[in-house]
């Protein structure tokens, strides 16, 4: 987030595209500008409902402002003083992504038996289906599938597929077309 004059705007726009465009936000870092934009943040993403992938508020972490470099010297110096005195807030930082990506891939873990019990395929004969492929992402054509268990011997892990044939029911909405469309759904739902 951005500690200085605009600092609020900029920082809930970034979180608003970030969101809509569905990345995973574990967090809001701001550096301390001495305006407390901080506090307008934390009180727009609460009312907001911004939550992270877990359900709860997002946290609003402040750090101080970074120091100005005068010479290397006094810069390496300063710089380091400023890693120390953060550095409680980068490990409740590092904390919270950790729990946020334990619980993702615990979702991928147990999607396909939920898929299996709760959905149905069309032109799809279910007892024939030997493995369902768990998406994670899609950047471009290609897909980020889930592979693997925590029992199997080559663990967990996401593997990058081409998405060349695509579907009948999603061929008409290629990467370009997207992002426009989103961005039309997300306005039309935030009227």
């Amino acid at each position: 987030g951005d500690g200085r004059i605009g600092g609020i705007s900029s920082t809930m726009s970034a979180l608003e595209s970030l969101t809509i465009r569905g990345m995973d936000v574990s967090c809001i870092v701001m550096l301390d500008m001495g305006l407390k934009n901080d506090e307008a943040v934390r009180n727009m993403v609460e009312a907001g409902g911004f939550r992270n992938q877990r359900g709860e508020p997002l946290p609003v972490f402040v750090l101080p402002p970074i120091p100005r470099r005068r010479t290397a010297r006094v810069g390496a110096a300063a710089l380091k003083s400023w890693f120390v005195q953060s550095e409680s807030k980068f490990q409740k930082i590092t904390q919270i992504m950790s729990k946020d990506h334990e619980f993702r891939v615990e979702r991928l873990r147990v999607a396909e038996a939920e898929a299996r019990s709760t959905m149905w395929w069309p032109f799809t004969q279910h007892d024939i289906v030997s493995e369902v492929a768990v998406i994670d992402s899609r950047h471009g054509e290609d897909w980020w599938v889930y592979k693997g268990s925590k029992d199997s011997q080559d663990g967990e892990y996401l593997q990058r597929m081409f998405d060349g044939p695509a579907s009948w029911w999603t061929q008409g909405f290629d990467e370009m077309n997207q992002p426009p469309l989103t961005r039309a759904i997300a306005y039309g739902s935030g009227r």
